[in-house]
């Protein structure tokens, strides 16, 4: 998405603008600190954000994402939480499911669990889903704790095919 990107863009240009009055430069991850340096960001330290990857351990399970669940889904599905983006790769989960229902005979479903960022992406991975027949497809959306949690409980495997990942979050959680 041209709009997204031109943001995105803007985004690190702020960065080159503001370099030479920032004290201490503090990222996230090794991927943001390489960022940094990149452009230009001297002695950038890293302090990883606070991650509790057993956070979701102790929720009640949604008995309402429950009985979506089972009134949707085979007995064994795979699920991605992530951010509907092109660099998060949904696309290819798509195609994959495709391949595994199609040529392998599998009954299997695919939970795509996060905000759409991209609108078009959205749109495309629908529309994907559609040209490829496939079938226990559901686009959650991003979900609150207790239909997070009982969707990792219930899922055979957790899957992502991003081309990188900032804090890699979902599969700690997952």
């Amino acid at each position: 998405e041209p709009a997204f990107a031109a943001g995105l863009e803007w985004g690190r240009h702020e960065l080159i603008l503001i370099r030479e009055r920032v004290a201490v430069a503090v990222a996230d991850s090794t991927l943001n600190a390489n960022e940094l340096a990149c452009l230009g960001y001297d002695d950038v330290h890293m302090i990883p954000a606070g991650v509790d990857p057993r956070r979701l351990t102790s929720i009640t399970p949604s008995l309402t994402t429950l009985d979506d669940l089972e009134a949707t889904m085979p007995d064994r599905f795979v699920v991605n939480v992530s951010q509907l983006l092109p660099h998060k790769r949904q696309d290819v989960l798509i195609q994959a499911l495709h391949i595994l229902q199609t040529i392998h005979a599998m009954d299997l479903g695919l939970v795509l669990v996060g905000t759409v960022r991209s609108q078009a992406y959205g749109r495309a991975l629908e529309e994907l889903g559609r040209r490829l027949r496939v079938r226990h497809l559901w686009f959650a959306g991003r979900q609150p704790d207790g239909a997070l949690a009982t969707i990792y409980r219930r899922a055979t495997v957790f899957a992502s095919a991003s081309m990188h990942e900032g804090l890699g979050i979902p599969p700690l959680e997952a």
